[in-house]
């Protein structure tokens, strides 16, 4: 018998991408540093792009844990929004600098 015929590339990301979500999701155990999140008292900004495999769900757990920091989403950038949003990115991160000094 033939083993069965491999996925097809883009379900295989899928699958990856399923895999890095479900290994960032067990950080946020009792036993794991990302449950000591909310004792970042440094000011934090978050950034993510809409469409990155970190998605906004997974940035959200982390957004809501550390005290007063803030988030931008990139609403159309993947994974490198200081790449494929470059003068949105500037801006936000100016902005966030400025706000803090």
């Amino acid at each position: 018998m033939m083993p069965p015929p491999a996925p097809p590339a883009q379900a295989r990301h899928r699958l990856a991408t399923l895999d890095k979500m479900a290994d960032l999701l067990r950080a946020f155990t009792p036993e794991r540093p990302a449950w000591r999140l909310h004792e970042i008292a440094t000011p934090t900004l978050l950034l993510s792009g809409r469409y990155d495999e970190a998605t906004p769900l997974i940035v959200e757990q982390i957004y809501e844990r550390i005290p007063g920091a803030q988030w931008t989403i990139f609403e159309e950038s993947s994974h490198m929004p200081h790449v494929e949003e470059p003068d949105l990115f500037l801006e936000t991160v100016e902005a966030f600098l400025r706000s803090i000094d």
